[in-house]
Order: structure tokens, then C-alpha cells, then sequence
């Protein structure tokens, strides 16, 4: 799958169906805004599909909140730089409550 997210066919008629199936509000319960993007349900990369049982109207709000921690948990980590594994050792504590020893 390509980093560019790009337009399936019948991407607006399918758009259009699923505003006007919910009324253009979100269905993110609780939410009364106004929806302006359509949500999968099952993300793509995990699998979902662009079929009108997968896609729900959402607000700008919870449409961008619920994809990045999707993408994130499915990144692999990154290693960690010196730096950061100082200021591990810093916050760790031994047994007797005491701060860690520092070794550098």
C-alpha cells in the first residue's frame, strides 16, 4: 500500500451516501457536530474496505484523532537515542527508593 492516500472509484457518490444516510452528524455518540469527513470503521490498514457498512460520517475532531492512533500502534519503534536512554535511567529507582546510580 502506497503512503499516498488516494481517491477509489465512486469516492464521492459513496461520500454522498453516507452523509445522507446519517444526516451529516457524527456518529461518535454524544458528538453533536457537524460531520465533514467520512470515517472506516475498520481502518484500511488493517483490512477494512470502502464498503457503505464500513464508512461512517465523523467530525473533523474524532476522524483525526482515531487514525493517528491507529498508524502509530502500527509503526514499528523507532530505537532509542542515547539521550533518551539517559533520561531512563534517570527516573529509575532501586529497591530501597533510592534514584538509580548514575554509570556515565
Amino acid at each position: 500500500m502506497s503512503s499516498s492516500w488516494t481517491w477509489p472509484p465512486g469516492w464521492r457518490a459513496l461520500r454522498a451516501a453516507v452523509f445522507a444516510r446519517y444526516d451529516h452528524v457524527c456518529w461518535h455518540p454524544g458528538c453533536p457536530r457537524y460531520a465533514n469527513s467520512v470515517d472506516h470503521v475498520v481502518p484500511r490498514v488493517l483490512g477494512g474496505t470502502h464498503d457503505l457498512s464500513n464508512l461512517r460520517p465523523c467530525c473533523s475532531f474524532h476522524n483525526s484523532s482515531t487514525g493517528a492512533a491507529t498508524g502509530n500502534r502500527l509503526r514499528p519503534r523507532r530505537p532509542l537515542t542515547a539521550r533518551q536512554r539517559q533520561a531512563i535511567a534517570l527516573r529509575q529507582w532501586n529497591a530501597a527508593g533510592q534514584p538509580a546510580s548514575r554509570r556515565w
